[in-house]
């Protein structure tokens, strides 16, 4: 749920609609004005659960660790009611 996340999703995302695709997005930086063919699905919520994460700490450079992170982003993703 980063922003760089985001800018990266924005290099698929656009030049699908300028191709004429409807997307929907899942994001976490909706956008605030509309979009042809484009759905935001609001997942904002979802930075709460990285804001006290330290990435610089080294109790979480482990694979388990990123593992477990991943999976619990994820998993509230998907529980989104939106979603």
């Amino acid at each position: 749920p980063s922003k760089s996340h985001f800018h990266l999703m924005k290099g698929l995302v656009y030049p699908l609609l300028e191709a004429g695709h409807q997307v929907t997005w899942i994001t976490t930086y909706p956008g605030t004005k509309p979009v042809q063919n484009l759905t935001y699905v609001d997942v904002s919520h979802l930075e709460k659960l990285v804001e006290h994460i330290d990435m610089n700490n080294n109790r979480f450079n482990g694979i388990h660790m990123v593992k477990q992170f991943a999976w619990n982003i994820s998993r509230s993703a998907l529980e989104t009611p939106a979603v």
